[in-house]
């Protein structure tokens, strides 16, 4: 699914937002480049638990 669909089916919630900010911040901070970055083209899904 992607970012867009999430938005659209109403499956984006502040979880959600929360999430993909903490992404953003740390993406900005490394080194990575990252081109192309849509909605339509950033994939989403969500975890049920996280593993230590």
């Amino acid at each position: 699914m992607t970012l867009q669909d999430a938005i659209e089916s109403g499956q984006y919630s502040q979880q959600t937002d929360e999430a993909l900010s903490e992404f953003l911040d740390w993406l900005v901070k490394s080194d990575i480049v990252a081109r192309d970055v849509h909605l339509t083209t950033s994939l989403w899904t969500r975890r049920t638990a996280r593993s230590s």
